[in-house]
């Protein structure tokens, strides 16, 4: 694909790849939230599509519970190969428009590798001059990377973005784990803001730049005279990280897309406390995206429904054999307690079958059932086979995404305790907590 005439590629592009253990027989390809295209996987798990009439901008691959950035300008011609096992680490891009994507996939991985190491006990100034040795560095590598590579002027800001922003946002953090006093001597910490961008919607998509904006907006809501811990818990926090918002950032676009993740954040914070009409009076000034207004009323919506003493919401659920079937056939006479999992982390499952054990042990009234956050297939069925537990109590969700908004999954640590009736007892536990257990012992 990459050795096409140019002038044939002018308004389209050319996408293809190959998904190792696929989750499902297709992607999605998007733009935010909203949906570009679906791509189906041959029996060699390739896909391939052409998409005419595309903007420049920044997409995402959706591998069902994981989804991988790309940064897409009309004319490219891009083959991506990855496993659903690692996705960050095992993706690679080839093809026209490929050593941008590699160069940013690779930015990722190596700044959030530098994470584990970095010492936010330093004082300002040692922080600072760590931050711009590696800043340094990784400009030396989009130098040779661009000398390389005959980038357009949009490709080039997104690809400094992925570090620039990245190391930005460390900075952020310093910041709000540290406190804003600074000492005098430390009065320059913030000059790397003068040279930010603070309503850039060619970015609204970009991790890396989202994630320096929040940890930016919520430096600035931190009370002078408490910590970024004491306020994070505070019932408005989210509320004036609105008003910060509100108050820093003017490009409509961008402000509505942070304005969304801030509401969401906050009604999943205390799912229980979603009629806070003061904080989604102001979210409704804010925002002005009628799109984003449906999705967050939409959750208030959802969280109340999952409410104890509702009845459970029926979503659709595919048993070993394949057979689908609705998630009131679960209730045959005993409480349940539903626990989650996926099968691109092994490890995670592992841990969850451990508490899952000792939980069965002690509350032997209850019926514990793993629902898999994706459809049975083959490397499903080993896995069950490996660490040798009972079918019959394991199912998948058929609709990831629509099961996930009508049970409001947003952790994996999530449980739902329903009665013999498949009425809520707790319609969000977190199955590895004390408190869990004392609700599975206490309730008659």
């Amino acid at each position: 694909m990459g050795c096409k005439n140019q002038s044939t590629l002018k308004d389209s592009i050319y996408f293809g790849g190959e998904i190792i253990n696929p989750l499902s027989d297709k992607v999605l390809l998007y733009h935010g939230e909203f949906p570009i295209d679906t791509l189906y996987l041959n029996e060699e798990n390739i896909f391939f599509s052409q998409v005419d009439s595309i903007k420049s901008g920044i997409y995402q691959l959706d591998l069902l519970v994981d989804a991988q950035d790309i940064l897409i300008e009309p004319g490219d011609s891009l083959w991506i190969r990855v496993n659903t096992q690692g996705v960050r680490e095992s993706v690679f891009f080839s093809g026209y428009g490929a050593a941008k994507n590699n160069f940013i996939s690779d930015m990722v991985l190596k700044i959030e590798g530098e994470e584990k190491r970095m010492d936010y006990s330093l004082t300002a100034q040692e922080f600072s001059r760590h931050i711009d040795s590696l800043v340094s560095t990784k400009k030396e590598e989009w130098r040779l990377m661009n000398d390389q590579t005959d980038l357009s002027p949009f490709a080039q800001k997104v690809t400094q973005a992925a570090y620039i922003y990245s190391y930005s946002n460390r900075r952020e953090r310093y910041a709000l784990l540290r406190g804003t006093k600074f000492s005098e001597s430390d009065s320059l910490f913030y000059n790397y803001r003068t040279f930010l961008g603070y309503g850039d919607s060619d970015l609204k998509y970009f991790y890396p730049y989202i994630s320096y904006l929040l940890n930016y907006i919520s430096e600035i809501a931190v009370s002078d005279n408490t910590s970024f811990s004491q306020t994070l818990f505070s019932k408005d926090f989210n509320l004036k990280r609105l008003e910060v918002l509100e108050m820093n950032i003017f490009d409509e676009q961008l402000k509505n897309y942070l304005a969304r993740i801030i509401a969401l954040e906050e009604l999943m914070k205390n799912p229980e406390r979603n009629s806070n009409e003061i904080f989604l009076n102001k979210y409704s000034e804010v925002n002005t995206s009628e799109y984003y207004l449906s999705e967050v009323l939409g959750l208030v919506e959802n969280l109340s429904l999952m409410s104890p003493g509702k009845e459970l919401p029926i979503v659709s659920l595919q048993d070993a054999n394949g057979n689908i079937l609705s998630s009131d056939n679960l209730f045959t006479g005993q409480p349940v307690v539903l626990y989650f999992w996926s099968q691109t982390s092994v490890s995670f499952f592992s841990t969850q079958l451990e508490r899952l054990q000792e939980l069965k042990n002690k509350y032997p009234k209850y019926r514990f059932v793993g629902i898999s956050l994706e459809p049975f297939n083959n490397l499903m069925h080993q896995m069950l086979e490996t660490i040798d537990v009972s079918i019959s109590d394991h199912y998948a969700f058929v609709d990831f995404k629509q099961a996930s908004r009508d049970w409001v999954i947003q952790i994996w640590n999530k449980s739902i305790v329903a009665n013999a009736e498949g009425k809520i007892i707790e319609g969000f536990g977190n199955f590895v907590d004390e408190d869990f257990e004392k609700l599975l012992a206490n309730y008659n």
